[in-house]
Formats: C-alpha cells, sequence, structure tokens
C-alpha cells in the first residue's frame, strides 16, 4: 500500500474527530478478500446523531446508516472509483445498509462522465451521484459552495481551497468546535515524519506558525494567571516536539527526556535554531 500523504492523514484525523461525536470510526479498515483499506468508516449512533446537525452539510449526510468515506487529493479515475465501489460491496455484506462517500479535492471529469454519476438534486453544487441501488457519491470539494456548513469538507481541499478553509477556521471564536478540531489535526500531521510534499508545508506553514504563536501566548497567560510559568513552558515544549518532528522524524526516548527536562532559556534557544539547523544535534549544541 502506498505511503499516506500528508493530505491523507489530515483529512481522517479531522473527519475522525467530528464524526466521533456521533457514533464509531475506524480508519485504514480492512476489507476482503484482499487486504484492500477503506480509508475511514462511520457506524452511528442513533440516539447521538443530532450532534453533527449544527455542521451543515455533514449533518446532512450522516444518517442512519453505515458509511465509509474515502479521500482523494488527487481527481479519482474511473478505476479507483470503481475499487472504492467493490470495497462497499464487500463492507455491505456486514452492513447492507453502508453508502460511499468519495471526498475529491478536485473534479473528477472522467470519472463522472463514464460512470454516469449526475447532480444530486436539491444538493448544494459540488455533490454527485450514482443510482440509488449504488448507493455511491461523490463530493467534489472545490465546487461546493463556501459557508461554514461546508467547511470540513473544503478543509480536505487543495490549494487555494485548502488555504481558504484554514484561513476561515482560524477566524472562528476559539471555542468554536470546528475551529479546534481542524487546528488540532494539522498541528499533528506536521509534528509528525511523512514523506516530502511541499504543496502541504506551502499550504500550511503560515497557518501553523500563527497557531504555535497562540499557544503559546495560551501558555504563557496560564503562567501569569496561574502565578507560575509551568503552562508555557509546556506549551513551548509541545511546540518544540511538533516542528523538530516535522524537520528530522520521529524522536527517539533522550531527546524528548530533554526537552522534557528543559527550563525556558533551553526550550527558546533551541526553538530559535529549528529553521537554520542542518541536522538534530545542531539543535542542542551548547552556544
Amino acid at each position: 500500500m502506498p505511503p499516506r500523504t500528508p493530505f491523507g492523514n489530515l483529512a481522517k484525523k479531522m473527519w475522525s474527530a467530528l464524526l466521533e461525536r456521533a457514533g464509531t470510526v475506524n480508519t485504514e479498515t480492512d476489507v476482503s478478500p484482499d487486504s484492500q483499506r477503506i480509508d475511514l468508516t462511520f457506524e452511528p449512533d442513533v440516539t447521538r446523531l443530532e450532534s453533527l446537525r449544527s455542521f451543515g452539510l455533514v449533518g446532512r449526510i450522516f444518517q442512519e446508516e453505515h458509511a465509509l468515506l474515502e479521500f482523494f487529493h488527487d481527481p479519482p479515475s474511473s478505476r479507483d472509483v470503481l475499487l472504492c465501489m467493490g470495497k462497499l460491496i464487500e463492507r455491505q455484506k456486514r452492513f447492507e445498509s453502508s453508502r460511499l462517500w468519495i471526498l475529491s479535492a478536485g473534479r473528477p471529469t472522467t470519472a463522472l462522465a463514464k460512470l454516469g454519476f449526475t447532480a444530486l438534486p436539491d444538493w448544494p453544487s459540488g455533490t454527485y451521484t450514482l443510482e440509488e441501488d449504488f448507493r455511491t457519491r461523490i463530493i467534489v470539494v472545490n465546487e461546493l459552495p463556501v459557508d461554514r456548513g461546508t467547511l470540513f469538507f473544503r478543509a480536505v481541499g487543495a490549494g487555494a481551497v485548502l488555504r481558504a478553509a484554514l484561513s476561515e477556521a482560524t477566524a472562528l471564536p476559539p471555542d468554536a468546535p470546528e475551529r479546534s478540531m481542524i487546528v488540532r489535526a494539522v498541528l499533528e500531521v506536521w509534528g509528525e515524519p511523512h514523506e516530502d510534499h511541499k504543496e502541504f508545508d506551502m499550504a500550511t506553514q503560515g497557518f501553523v506558525e500563527r497557531w504555535e504563536r497562540e499557544l503559546l501566548e495560551k501558555g504563557h497567560k496560564a503562567g501569569r494567571e496561574e502565578g507560575r510559568e509551568e503552562g508555557r513552558e509546556q506549551a513551548m515544549r509541545d511546540v518544540l516536539a511538533r516542528q523538530l518532528r516535522a524537520r528530522f522524524g520521529g524522536l527517539d526516548t533522550a531527546v524528548e527526556a530533554r526537552i522534557r527536562d528543559a527550563g525556558v532559556d533551553e526550550l527558546t534557544r533551541w526553538t530559535d535554531r529549528v529553521i537554520t539547523a542542518a541536522a538534530l544535534d545542531e539543535i542542542f549544541a551548547e552556544p
């Protein structure tokens, strides 16, 4: 199986956090007989589905049926869509009412035409369906209307669509659930080693730097209000660890321990070196 891109990891983290409010979520679910995997499966809890209603289009697509989500940063080909439908058929052996949702950052023009998808009546632009018996729908992210109700979809988009979604999330009140889930997911992906992907870094870096400054300021404020610096120091540790993982990959226990035991002055010095250091050892060199 090819390595997941940061875009795929981001999509799974955001949507898992959202759908866990209303049911059971699994990622990379195996389907027989050939070890194919589904990006995300959702088993709804009917007593909690109401919690999704405030999220616009999300609340409309997830009903009292099992759902499969497949995320495509590059538009899927006809074969890609058919493979996803094969996974749906396997899933229906356990959950007959399952429905497949394919989220594509761009328009899969050939697949839509060759497989016979049509615009879904009375739904927002960018939503397409096959005949109901196929239980398969495609959402083209860059064709959706731009409003808060489509924010989670556009946050798995590409280029300008993704940047606009992150900007909108940033502008939401600090306690807005969309903001916290999207920000947390992006920061977690930045803290994970992944294949070199300049497009993702270019689209998200400015937002990551802003959010990390917010974390530092929040920690500093907590330290002042409580008469101590623990809040600020922990925020600095979290930011530094994420930056180091993004630059150099996983951290061994010795490095993690050194970060955990450091004070404000050391954390500040090491954070300042992240951008210019060519190797991890240079971060911790004596001044």
